[in-house]
């Protein structure tokens, strides 16, 4: 068994670092474990726990979605929260809709859940970025101060032509993800 998801690689550039790095130092009395640069990406679907032998024919049918996808462009345009106001969980960059990114969620996740057996998403598809994961807000009334003051001005584009399977193994200085196959979007 492997904890696999489907993602797209993402850089971000470092006008959105210093947004960053802005947010860790508005934040340092916080509890909050930020996701390091390198292991940035989007998630298209986390499948989890996967056996062996579903690898395979996993891999031939994001091969044959690739094939009828066409490449497209991401734009950053909000900082945004999962949770509640009162005890938020985790903080993210969100992009603007993108009717291809939706078609494709729906492509991998009706052909996933139909012809392979994984269990479908349990919730809404928000494309995201994220960026940490809240465990303690120490002053809530300065976080929201902070999270208003902090919304993006330069909208950074990306563009994504190629999808990627990950094996997630979680470690305690935390995760560990490793290319389990990747391919183009050649439409």
């Amino acid at each position: 068994m492997k904890r696999l998801f489907i993602a797209f690689k993402l850089t971000l550039a470092p006008e959105s670092g210093s947004l960053i790095e802005n947010l860790k130092k508005g934040t340092r009395f916080d509890e909050i474990k930020w996701v390091e640069g390198d292991l940035q990406h989007l998630t298209l679907k986390f499948l989890g726990k996967t056996p062996d032998t579903k690898i395979a024919s996993l891999c031939q049918t994001l091969a044959e979605i690739a094939k009828e996808t066409e490449s497209f462009t991401l734009k950053i345009n909000k900082l945004g929260i999962f949770g509640s106001h009162y005890h938020p969980t985790t903080l993210w960059l969100g992009f603007e809709k993108q009717p291809v990114l939706n078609q494709l969620f729906e492509k991998v996740e009706s052909r996933l859940t139909q012809e392979l057996g994984f269990e479908p998403n349990d919730g809404n598809f928000v494309p995201h970025l994220t960026l940490g994961r809240i465990k303690k807000i120490d002053n809530k009334k300065r976080f929201w101060e902070l999270f208003e003051s902090s919304q993006p001005t330069n909208f950074q584009e990306f563009t994504i032509n190629e999808m990627i399977l990950y094996r997630s193994q979680l470690e305690k200085d935390g995760p560990i993800y490793t290319e389990m196959g990747k391919w183009k979007l050649e439409n």
